[in-house]
């Protein structure tokens, strides 16, 4: 019996201390880098786009404005603590802020106001979601290389279009 537990002890010790990397290295391993690259870019604009509906529920002049920036917050709130759960299980990097592109865009919408900041906001909302859905359906082919990120997308895809369709009603 106290032959055993020196066994068992360095058995729990070697285990605890590899453990972590091969656990890494499997999530790491079944991850391509066209799902990798397809979570990263999804993220960045996710992010993009509710801090540009925070700046809007602040500077908006119209109530139609600001209605379609509580949906945005609402939609691409919960669509990002989803993705960011899934890229979480498989030890996928995201980014914590926009592209360059992006945040080029929110500094300028964070220097309009009223029926300005509502044209600019719009616009951008419009090009946004036009590159998301294009983004998202590229996702959801059949040869997609992760079916979970692609069961995201395809989660998300009618939640974008519609986005689309709205900020083209306004």
């Amino acid at each position: 019996m106290h032959a055993r537990f020196p066994r068992i002890a360095l058995a729990l010790l070697l285990l605890a201390a590899f453990a972590p990397q091969v656990a890494q290295g499997q999530r790491g391993a079944a991850v391509s880098p066209t799902a990798a690259q397809f979570a990263a870019r999804a993220a960045a604009s996710g992010i993009a786009e509710v801090r540009m509906s925070q700046l809007a529920l602040d500077w908006a002049a119209a109530p139609a404005v600001r209605d379609f920036a509580t949906q945005m917050l609402a939609d691409h709130g919960q669509g990002n603590a989803q993705l960011e759960a899934l890229a979480r299980s498989k030890g996928i990097p995201l980014p914590r802020d926009p592209d360059e592109t992006q945040r080029q865009v929110i500094a300028r919408l964070s220097t309009l106001r009223g029926a300005e900041f509502d044209r600019v906001f719009v616009e951008a909302m419009r090009q946004a979601h036009e590159k998301d859905v294009a983004l998202f359906e590229s996702a959801t082919s059949r040869n997609f290389p992760d079916p979970e990120l692609r069961g995201l997308a395809i989660e998300m895809l009618p939640i974008l279009r519609q986005h689309l369709e709205t900020v083209g009603r306004l």
